[in-house]
């Protein structure tokens, strides 16, 4: 009974810290910029499911370092035209070893074209 008791407590303590007890890292963008606003679309839709510090899984691929990987994932496709069409279209690119579908899906329809545009040019601050 006591191993189920630890196990139990164990996995409550393990879900509900997806921030798993790190400190919330201060912005150095400015708001006024574009990556200072796509640091703000990325807080409210995506930073539930991605780290952007090491190498941490949440639930999709932690994304620091993702300008640099961005630019080699797809031969001619520019590092910014690969992030965008990740965002717009999330199943043409999945990263190995994460589930087609498993990225919300309507971002084409819930983002403006300028939130995307933002959003990338945060990303692109992740080096």
């Amino acid at each position: 009974m006591r191993r189920l008791s630890l196990f139990i407590l164990g996995t409550v303590l393990m879900l509900s810290g997806c921030g798993g007890g790190e400190k919330k890292a201060e912005s150095h963008l400015d708001p006024n910029t574009d990556a200072g606003r796509g640091e703000q679309v990325f807080k409210t839709h995506c930073a539930a499911c991605h780290a952007v510090k090491g190498d941490r899984v949440v639930v999709g691929p932690s994304l620091a370092g993702v300008a640099k990987r961005a630019a080699t994932r797809v031969e001619g496709l520019a590092a910014e035209d690969y992030l965008r069409e990740s965002i717009i279209y999330p199943n043409d690119y999945t990263v190995e070893g994460f589930a087609e579908g498993a990225m919300q899906q309507n971002f084409a329809t819930q983002l403006t074209s300028d939130e995307v545009n933002y959003l990338v040019a945060y990303l692109m601050t992740l080096k």
